[in-house]
């Protein structure tokens, strides 16, 4: 006889479900919760915004809960939700929503709570200040998408390292990537995905298209994405006269798709965790030119130290990369399978889910 073992029941709690890299984790490994016939709730501080609406088309309940309340008639309405599902697990997908699970702990006997660092942990202390180490210490695990967190709330919090755990992210893999062939004679294609916000600094975007444009390099950058920095960019595209090479595209609903239609992703990130979008960019065979921030030294040096040549400390270094890249595609051409295949292997949502339900 055959006993079924019942899986574990998760809650997520969400600080926010817009286009960021985070929520798209969440929906992945939620969806990958759900096909395995675990029972999947989400908690979200906000209500009506992008993954709301896919999860919701999974079947998985989304809970909102209003953003204009205190902390505490937050954590009473958590609180009401969880009484009434009676999870296994909460696990809170935000740094900063991370005390809401761990406050849990103290209220349901063998729930297990798990808290987040999405970035570089220095960014998430800074921006959260005293409320860090409430966030790192009250959960019974911590879960980073990123060795360089980890490490920093480790030391700087005393986060004991028998609660922090290594979680990667995941990516779609059955994205197409036949499209990005370069021509010397077609003007190069770029583009960037994110948010206009200072710690994705676009304002270098245009520095860099500025020094092509000197060079009489044909090329055209798609900025795609929206944030608080749009109208100062789009100014700065006029004042630089770069109306003919750099466009604002604003938010596209699952962006990565279109990566195929470009030869190279652009990062001027000053600092991040696992960016989805640089992951997304090898699966698709685009060259990813990036900012030397925390962990892509890292990243890169796993796939193959020649990946390494694709980074960059500043404007003029980036505009060097690019012009090698579209002056001789085929000295880099062998970059293209092999960044492919090293996100196949070890950031599949199988790869993801394995991981996790260990962690549980």
């Amino acid at each position: 006889m055959v006993i079924a073992v019942k899986k574990p029941s998760v809650i997520f709690i969400a600080g926010t479900l817009g286009q960021g890299g985070a929520e798209k984790q969440l929906f992945l490994l939620s969806r990958s919760l759900k096909k395995r016939e675990h029972e999947v709730e989400v908690i979200s501080l906000t209500k009506g915004e992008y993954w709301e609406h896919e999860l919701r088309l999974l079947g998985i309940k989304v809970h909102n809960i209003p953003r204009n309340i205190s902390r505490w008639e937050k954590f009473k309405a958590i609180k009401r939700l969880v009484k009434q599902s009676l999870p296994d697990v909460v696990y809170s997908f935000h740094f900063y929503t991370s005390f809401y699970a761990g406050l849990l702990r103290f209220y349901f006997n063998g729930l297990k709570t798990i808290g987040s660092i999405r970035n570089n942990g220095k960014s998430e202390v800074k921006e959260n200040g005293i409320w860090s180490w409430l966030h790192m210490h009250s959960c019974h695990k911590i879960i980073g998408n990123n060795y360089d967190g980890i490490n920093y709330v480790n030391k700087a919090l005393k986060v004991p390292r028998r609660k922090l755990f290594f979680l990667s992210n995941a990516v779609e893999t059955s994205l197409d990537a036949e499209k990005n062939n370069i021509s010397t004679e077609a003007p190069l294609k770029i583009v960037f995905i994110g948010r206009l916000v200072r710690q994705k600094d676009p304002e270098m975007l245009l520095e860099i298209a500025s020094i092509l444009k000197e060079k009489n390099i044909p090329f055209q950058l798609d900025i795609i994405g929206d944030g608080p920095m749009k109208e100062s960019l789009n100014k700065k595209i006029i004042n630089k006269q770069l109306q003919q090479n750099a466009f604002l595209l604003g938010k596209i609903d699952k962006a990565s798709q279109h990566l195929p239609s470009y030869q190279i992703l652009l990062s001027t990130s000053l600092y991040e965790g696992t960016p989805n979008v640089i992951l997304e960019a090898l699966l698709a065979k685009v060259y990813p030119v990036v900012r030397n921030y925390n962990g892509i030294q890292t990243l890169f040096n796993d796939i193959g130290e020649e990946y390494c040549h694709l980074i960059f400390r500043n404007s003029i270094e980036a505009v060097e990369i690019i012009i090698k890249i579209s002056q001789d595609p085929n000295q880099f051409k062998i970059l293209k399978n092999r960044g492919r295949d090293y996100v196949m292997n070890n950031f599949s949502e199988e790869t993801q889910y394995r991981s996790f339900s260990n962690m549980i």
